[in-house]
């Protein structure tokens, strides 16, 4: 099989800043249904979480926001991303650690929540970080995987025009069909208790500006940009998926293949 691009490969046609808007955008859009079944799953207030793949820490702040007294942990490999996410939170209660999603370096058994979210799209062997995630969870920890699936992500009225080549890049990148073997992996990994949510948002509940439109594809899709985001009757309708699963206490380490 042909190598994925990587996300460092896609940022290079991407403006930095209007890739952190999207992502700051993203998580807003996105967390309070995340959070609501978080809790639903059992989150709470002084567990120790770890966001693995944690990029610009959108997502770690919300994580912060909701459990005030949780020791959490943000790991990511970039460190411009890590220097931003470092840059918009004083908060001494969440822990910043430069290193790879498949060898953070951390100890055994130190977390009693680990979340991957958007992550495991990127990753040739998603597998390998999901070993070092259940290699990180206590016995009767739970791991929680969010992806979307190229399948199911979208609908856009009026739909992307085919002769631009441009537009979200779930529509190009085979890569994003994550979300439909998201309960496989965790069963791979031995999980038990395993949740299944699918999370929708909608523009006509959000506002297009929620999508971050502007920030898909490069200058050359700027007239589609315009025409969309200018068009009252456009629509996004987005759809990603919430996988939790427990590790037993019996849990051994997930054997290579």
């Amino acid at each position: 099989m042909a190598s994925l691009p990587t996300y460092e490969q896609m940022l290079k046609t991407t403006p930095l800043t209007a890739e952190m808007t999207r992502l700051e955008r993203q998580a807003a859009r996105t967390w309070p249904t995340e959070s609501h079944w978080l809790t639903q799953f059992g989150l709470r207030d002084g567990q120790r979480v770890l966001d693995l793949g944690c990029g610009t820490g959108a997502f770690t702040h919300r994580l912060h926001a909701l459990c005030p007294a949780s020791p959490i942990t943000g790991v990511d490999h970039n460190v411009a991303w890590l220097n931003k996410a470092q840059q918009q939170t004083p908060h001494a209660a969440i822990r910043w650690v430069e290193a790879t999603v498949t060898e953070t370096g951390l100890p055994d058994e130190s977390f009693d929540w680990v979340i991957s979210r958007f992550v495991l799209r990127f990753l040739p062997d998603p597998m390998a970080a999901i070993r070092e995630a259940m290699r990180l969870l206590v016995p009767g920890g739970k791991l929680v995987l969010i992806d979307a699936d190229d399948d199911l992500a979208a609908i856009i009225d009026p739909p992307i025009r085919p002769q631009t080549g441009h537009g979200p890049p779930w529509r190009d990148q085979s890569m994003y069909r994550a979300g439909r073997h998201l309960i496989r992996w965790l069963r791979q990994a031995d999980c038990h208790n395993i949740q299944f949510q699918a999370i929708a948002s909608h523009s006509d509940l959000l506002g297009l500006d929620a999508f971050s439109v502007t920030a898909w594809g490069d200058s050359a899709s700027q007239s589609w940009q315009h025409d969309f985001v200018q068009n009252p009757d456009a629509l996004i309708l987005l759809m990603h998926f919430l996988a939790c699963g427990e590790k037993s206490s019996g849990n051994s380490p997930i054997p290579k293949k």
